[in-house]
């Protein structure tokens, strides 16, 4: 990767030694060398032990900063603290209840003395952090710094901006939920990048995962007096989820209370504002010279949303060293030595021996079956096929699809499988929430033919278990909703089967190795029953009779799956990102 940083850079030092010699290229390429890119996220999911992130978005930022370390890349990471997290789930009655628990990560942060200020409904507002490093085998590190607003010289309203991922103040208006989102994306975008200025980090360009981050432009655009060209330069920025929730709207009323005079307001609303409201994603897309998705699909659908941008594509991806499982990565040492360092080598999976997979394999079922018994003394079958579906609950993502026709599925799968579905909903989420009631009902009334566990608290620390642990991993986004879907892209390097509707991932690599490395149902255009119908026919016709009848077959096709861990990871994202967006 970095060979190919200074293939990109080649030019700008031939031109440098043509003009001024060879004595400034030498200060020019050190100077380049010390630059970094700054990767804003609203979470970063990057140690179990850290409740900083609640999906896939923070995972994904997670495993991003991992790569960059691996790979010696000058990258560094800026977030928010979360000291109560998410939260923790509980399910009492079928009924998903929040419980709020600080946590105290010993040993694994290190404060740093370093403060910034900024305005907040005029106030000023003390900013410290907490830094997580990550080294590499050379010596190297990538920081991420937590910001945190839980100081003592801060009032008790400020100390909560920090405190966890939601309002949780006694009244709980969408008013209140605003304000107090907006305070936390001051924190993160100007905070953030007054704190690296304030550590003296120089940065080549600011990355936003996701509109959340977007106030950074202000900080910057500010300092540009407001150049367009200037500022555009120093910004790339990914959006990711396409349902509203994933474009997040403020009033403009609001947002001049918080903001107060701190920056122009008729600028922001040039930039930012639509119907008398500030759109955090148009802000990002105004101001900055590269935008993308996730997936080729996803990308097509946001160019739909914001018809007037170029927006690019770079699939999503997994870092390998996380979410492979430990038998797996012993048949990968013992077969493909320097694996991690060099990803492509799984391309070469088919040369894997059967019986090897297939004993990795069912060491992980055993893993987490085992599991299942110890907390909820539940003893499923080892010899069954295991579907799993282990997401974010929320309703695009169609928690509770495979229950649609509840006499088929169990005519279809009476004896022959067992499901475990795992997830949270956001605290105001009501379909969530009642999704988690009905995968409960629905469990009671075909345990019987058959099994089905909801695992509560569904976060970093069980989900390798869980993925790695199932014969099917379930996908069952509503087309084309679905950024890119990376629980699905974590299943591959663990040999573990996906089915899946036709969105993200699955869309682009499906249609040409459906069959081979899993299948997939459920077109856009098709209703949810269709869908259902659908998924119901995949499991019957395709899954079932292999798995039961041609395990030959089926390890060939974990054997596949294996096999495309050599593109969806974290050092391929990373060496597009390289070349398309951090230019």
């Amino acid at each position: 990767m970095r060979e190919r940083l200074y293939q990109l850079e080649s030019s700008l030092l031939n031109e440098i030694s043509s003009l001024y010699g060879t004595e400034k290229v030498v200060e020019t390429e050190a100077y380049l060398m010390r630059q970094k890119i700054a990767y804003f996220s609203m979470e970063i999911g990057v140690d179990a032990r850290l409740p900083t992130c609640c999906g896939g978005l923070g995972v994904l930022a997670g495993d991003t900063i991992k790569g960059s370390a691996e790979m010696n890349f000058p990258l560094v990471g800026v977030s928010l603290r979360h000291h109560k997290g998410y939260f923790e789930q509980e399910i009492v009655n079928y009924q998903q209840k929040e419980v709020l628990k600080r946590s105290n990560p010993f040993g694994v942060l290190r404060k740093r003395d370093e403060k910034v200020k900024v305005q907040i409904e005029g106030r000023n507002v003390t900013i410290g952090a907490e830094e997580y490093i990550i080294k590499n085998g050379s010596g190297n590190k990538v920081q991420i710094y937590f910001l945190d607003t839980r100081l003592n010289e801060n009032e008790a309203e400020d100390r909560e901006i920090s405190e966890t991922c939601y309002w949780m103040g006694k009244s709980t208006t969408y008013d209140e939920h605003q304000r107090h989102r907006f305070k936390q994306e001051v924190v993160l975008g100007i905070g953030g990048v007054r704190f690296l200025e304030k550590l003296g980090h120089n940065i080549r360009k600011y990355h936003m995962n996701e509109g959340h981050t977007a106030l950074a432009i202000l900080e910057i655009a500010n300092k540009n007096n407001w150049d367009e060209d200037k500022t555009k330069k120093k910004f790339s920025f990914t959006t990711h989820t396409l349902v509203p929730a994933g474009h997040e709207i403020f009033p403009m009323g609001m947002v001049e209370s918080i903001l107060k005079d701190s920056f122009p307001l008729d600028k922001v609303k040039e930039y930012g504002g639509q119907a008398n409201c500030l759109n955090m994603t148009k802000l990002a897309m105004s101001l900055s010279d590269y935008q993308n998705g996730v997936s080729k699909k996803n990308a097509e659908a946001a160019r739909e949303m914001f018809p007037n941008k170029n927006i690019d594509y770079i699939t999503n991806a997994v870092h390998l060293g996380t979410w492979t499982s430990g038998s797996f990565k012993g048949l990968f040492d013992r077969h493909f030595p320097g694996w991690e360092e060099n990803p492509e080598k799984l391309i070469d999976a088919m040369k894997l021996p059967n019986e090897e997979v297939w004993k990795a394999h069912l060491e992980n079922k055993i893993i987490l079956l085992d599991f299942i018994e110890d907390e909820y003394g539940i003893d499923l079958d080892r010899n069954r096929l295991t579907l799993g579906w282990f997401r974010r609950i929320a309703e695009y993502k169609r928690p509770t699809l495979i229950f649609t026709e509840r006499e088929r599925l169990k005519l279809l799968g009476s004896g022959k499988i067992q499901i475990l579905m795992a997830g949270k909903a956001h605290p105001r989420d009501g379909y969530g929430k009642e999704a988690i009631k009905k995968i409960h009902e629905e469990s009671q009334i075909i345990n019987g033919a058959i099994p089905t566990v909801f695992i509560e608290n569904y976060g970093m620390e069980i989900s390798p278990t869980l993925i790695a642990g199932v014969d099917v991993l379930l996908n069952t986004p509503r087309p084309p909703n679905e950024a890119s879907g990376t629980s699905g892209m974590k299943a591959l390097s663990n040999g573990v089967i996906n089915v899946s509707s036709w969105d993200g991932w699955i869309d682009e690599e499906f249609k040409t190795k459906e069959g081979a490395i899993g299948w997939a149902f459920g077109f856009q255009h098709e209703t949810d029953v269709q869908n259902a119908h659908g998924l119901y026919n995949v499991l019957e016709q395709k899954v079932m009779p292999t798995f039961y009848n041609n395990r030959e077959k089926w390890i060939e096709m974990q054997k596949h799956s294996i096999s495309l861990a050599s593109y969806y990871n974290t050092n391929r994202m990373l060496r597009e990102y390289i070349e398309r967006a951090w230019k």
